[in-house]
């Protein structure tokens, strides 16, 4: 799916809603689910990686990592889809309003983080131990990928 999507556009039972990222190998795309009007997100292969067994493996490995993980500070995987027109998951919707990046990077426009920062930190650490605890390492630990909510709510995302 590209950056061309359409409110009316759908996969499988999801329709699409709006883009959150387009990455090099993958689109995140927040998605209704159709038969429970539940909001979840979506990441979606790209067509051009779909060909390649590489890629799909980690992928598929990323979706599967994420389904074992039960942690309120982890994003949890639902569902892994293996599409014609690239595989995809189904995860968590967490409404982010930042995530540690910007807040580092823009701090006068994030000043509603500064009392809460120590607590942003110990749940994006609480995240991490269960996964080290379960035996696994995140590989691509960096601000982007900790996402944070305006209460100061934290997730980890993007296990691959």
């Amino acid at each position: 799916m590209a950056t061309d999507t359409h409110a009316d556009d759908k996969i499988g039972g999801f329709r699409f809603v709006r883009i959150l990222h387009q990455g090099q190998n993958s689109t995140v795309m927040e998605v209704v689910q159709e038969s429970t009007s539940k909001r979840f997100v979506l990441k979606q292969l790209l067509p051009k990686n779909a060909e390649d067994s590489k890629e799909r493996k980690l992928f598929e490995f990323e979706a599967n990592l994420g389904m074992e993980f039960r942690h309120p500070n982890l994003i949890r995987v639902h569902e892994y889809f293996k599409n014609k027109n690239g595989p995809y998951f189904v995860m968590d919707y967490f409404p982010s309003s930042t995530h540690l990046r910007m807040v580092v990077g823009k701090p006068r426009d994030h000043e509603w983080v500064r009392p809460k920062l120590h607590w942003i930190i110990e749940q994006a650490a609480a995240g991490l131990i269960s996964m080290h605890e379960k035996g696994w390492v995140h590989r691509d630990i960096k601000p982007e990928n900790i996402i944070i909510n305006k209460v100061g709510e934290t997730r980890v995302i993007d296990y691959a």
